[in-house]
């Protein structure tokens, strides 16, 4: 699964993306620093792989993962080419869901390309990018299917349709969230996690007013908000995790960090996360919601879902409530799935398959 982060020059994207993936992307002062989109990846972060680690003391400990891209800034006619519009819109076609970095800091003497910070309107100015691509590629392709339904291509007549419904949302400043199934490759269909830049102060005080009027506007979207400070969270990325704790209590920032970014990340791509204790390595893995063991299986190697057989479940719950694996099966909480068996949330999976 991958993320695009996205938004206007200087909102503090390529710094969200260092302190997401502690990674060293070019960070600048001025438009256009990433041409190139960084790719990095984050663990999730899980109280229960915590808990399951103490249980049964791996030689490794593996979080579920989520990979970030950091795509170019964009600008206003980004979706006409300009500035490095072409470049941004090749790009975020890729990724699964879009996290839209909004500025709200107003401090560190970095110019905003339109002159102020107003969170709303940049969030409005991507949206009609995204918008105004979406509508250039559904009037080619809805000639396209036009001309196959005067053919009598049934297909082609259910498609221009789905087309024309979401060309006549797009021009009325609607969502196409709003949509059951929405075309597909459309920009604006995307899943999207809108993230406040804020300065630390304003996170530490709960000055909290902008971030009310953004969540009120992604509900409207069907999407997702949260805030975030990416500076400090840059540099408290430098110190261990046991001091960036005490750091983030004593900053005032708890609840409002990369974890809840991540976290509201994962629940955008609508995932749920199993795990698998077998070995050395006890680790999580992310699924889409309705996936079947199978799938599961797939995910932790191609020969698992091949030669699958069976599958042994526990929740994690039974687990922890349990101790340890001999007590569940002493108990009876373990249970044998088959094939079309539905993973839930929190399973914990042993697979067993012949070759």
């Amino acid at each position: 699964m991958q993320i695009g982060i996205v938004g206007l020059p200087n909102v503090g994207k390529s710094t969200l993306f260092n302190a997401l993936t502690r990674a060293n992307a070019q960070v600048a002062d001025y438009p256009f620093t990433t041409v190139d989109k960084n790719v990095g990846i984050a663990e999730v972060p899980d109280e229960r792989l915590k808990r399951l680690g103490e249980l049964m003391k791996p030689e490794k400990l593996t979080g579920a993962r989520i990979q970030f891209v950091d795509i170019a800034g964009l600008v206003k006619g980004s979706s006409k080419g300009e500035g490095l519009g072409n470049t941004f819109l090749a790009h975020i076609r890729e990724v699964d869901c879009i996290l839209h970095v909004l500025r709200c800091f107003r401090k560190g003497g970095v110019a905003h390309v339109d002159g102020s910070v107003d969170p709303l309107r940049d969030a409005e100015v991507v949206s009609t990018e995204l918008a105004l691509a979406d509508m250039e590629s559904l009037d080619v392709r809805i000639e396209k299917a036009k001309k196959g339904a005067e053919k009598g291509d049934r297909e082609a007549e259910s498609s221009l349709q789905s087309m024309l419904e979401a060309r006549q949302i797009l021009d009325s400043g609607g969502s196409l969230a709003a949509i059951d199934g929405p075309p597909t490759g459309l920009l604006s269909a995307k899943p999207v996690l809108y993230v406040m830049n804020m300065d630390e102060g304003d996170i530490s005080s709960h000055n909290f007013s902008e971030l009310e009027s953004v969540k009120q506007y992604a509900k409207e979207r069907m999407a997702r908000a949260c805030a975030v400070c990416a500076k400090g969270e840059l540099e408290l990325a430098e110190f261990e995790r046991q001091e960036r704790k005490v750091m983030r209590r004593e900053l005032g920032l708890e609840g409002y960090g990369l974890a809840q970014l991540v976290l509201e990340s994962f629940l955008l791509l609508n995932l749920i996360t199993f795990y698998t204790i077998k070995g050395p390595e006890t680790r999580a893995w992310h699924l889409p919601v309705n996936s079947r063991v199978t799938e599961a299986a797939g995910k932790v190697h191609s020969d698992l879902e091949k030669g699958f057989i069976k599958a042994e479940v526990v929740s994690f719950s039974d687990l922890e409530k349990s101790g340890a694996m001999q007590e569940v099966k002493n108990r009876g909480l373990m249970r044998t799935e088959g094939k079309d068996y539905i993973v839930q949330d929190g399973d914990v999976i042993l697979v067993r398959f012949h070759v």
